[in-house]
């Protein structure tokens, strides 16, 4: 499989998700905090070099906002 910067996603990575109980909560909450920026920088750059990508995902904004229940 090839690696493209992107650290594939857990369970334990999303928001709202169930702890273990067992395991270090600030060891882990500090590695996901550094894995979403690292994410967030690749997606960045992602997007600055995929015009077409880009353009995609200001469409799915566009229509998220349109499509809001207040948005008339």
């Amino acid at each position: 499989m090839k690696n493209n910067g992107v650290s594939p996603l857990k369970e334990a990575d999303l928001s709202g998700h169930l702890s273990n109980g067992n395991g270090d909560a600030k060891g882990k909450k500090k590695r996901a905090e550094k894995r979403n920026k690292d994410d967030q920088e690749a997606t960045a750059a992602l997007l600055a070099k995929d015009y077409q990508l880009n353009e995609a995902l200001n469409l799915l904004k566009g229509l998220a906002i349109f499509n809001r229940p207040d948005a008339g």
